[in-house]
Formats: structure tokens, sequence, C-alpha cells
């Protein structure tokens, strides 16, 4: 089974900081995730890189191995509304 969601060597800066260091990980369909650390660790910035709200400068997000396909599907659309209106505490 091919993974839903795909990170292949995933990175990004803001400035001279980088958020996200050559992130490479798999999400099957039905997995739950969970994104947890401390703050400044990353975990918004992959939310957003997921969701399109955020471009990256190195590496791949890929759904089904298929870049973009994901989120131009007008049924998932919803769910990249509710993934950018996520809050930290």
């Amino acid at each position: 089974m091919r993974p839903m969601i795909l990170f292949n060597q995933v990175n990004k800066w803001y400035g001279d900081y980088q958020a996200l260091t050559n992130l490479s990980a798999e999400i099957k369909s039905g997995e739950v995730v969970v994104v947890c650390g401390p703050s400044g660790s990353g975990k918004s910035t992959l939310i957003r890189t997921v969701n399109r709200l955020e471009p990256i400068e190195q590496g791949q997000i890929l759904e089904k191995a298929s870049p973009e396909r994901f989120f131009s599907n007008p049924q998932h659309e919803r769910a990249k509304r509710f993934l950018s209106d996520l809050r930290q505490h």
C-alpha cells in the first residue's frame, strides 16, 4: 500500500532559521498522526506545508506519489480549511 502523504527530505527556512530539516516520513490511509514537541520545533510549519499554506524550499510532499493532487481535489477542501484553523494551546 502506498502512503497517503509522503514527506521526502523536506526543508523549510524562515530567513536563517531552519524550521524543518530533512523531514522524511509517510502517513498511510486511515492512520492517525499526532504532531507534538516543544515551542519552535516546527509543528505548525509542518501542518502549514502539508495544506500548502507555506511553500517548502527543498524536498517533496506527495500524496499517493502525486504532487499537489490531494488538495486540488474538491472533496478535500474541507479538510484543508480545518487544518488551516488548528490552533496551538
